[in-house]
């Protein structure tokens, strides 16, 4: 996702996911993944994600920033950019 620009940053965290699925209840081990993209990537990232997540139905969610610091959003912009 880094390399392929549709992200500039992956934050990745180890957590349990505890969820009733087809009747039976799951207790997994998971991956908690925060995304740091823009709104013109959105949709190639939703699809990149769904690709490759092993998980019929995984959890995506889109964040809308209302605000960032001004370097910070130019620096998310600049390495997401489509050429």
């Amino acid at each position: 996702m880094v390399s392929g620009k549709l992200v500039t940053c992956v934050q990745i965290e180890s957590i349990e996911g505890l969820y009733p699925w087809k009747g039976q209840l799951k207790h997994e081990h998971e991956w908690r993944l925060l995304c740091k993209s823009t709104f013109m990537r959105a949709d190639e990232l939703l699809k990149f994600v769904e690709k490759h997540h092993p998980y019929e139905l995984p959890a995506i969610y889109l964040t809308e920033v209302l605000q960032a610091s001004e370097g910070y959003g130019d620096w998310v912009h600049e390495m997401t950019a489509i050429e």
